[in-house]
């Protein structure tokens, strides 16, 4: 079975593309959150 992982989306994230939103709330690039 797969692991499942859920968190809150901030306010200003709301539609964002996953790994651009990482990469605001983590301070990485998006390629570098897209590999995560």
């Amino acid at each position: 079975m797969a692991e499942h992982r859920s968190l809150p989306v901030p306010d200003g994230l709301e539609g964002e593309r996953l790994d651009a939103a990482l990469a605001r709330l983590f301070g990485l690039s998006r390629s570098r959150a897209a590999e995560v």
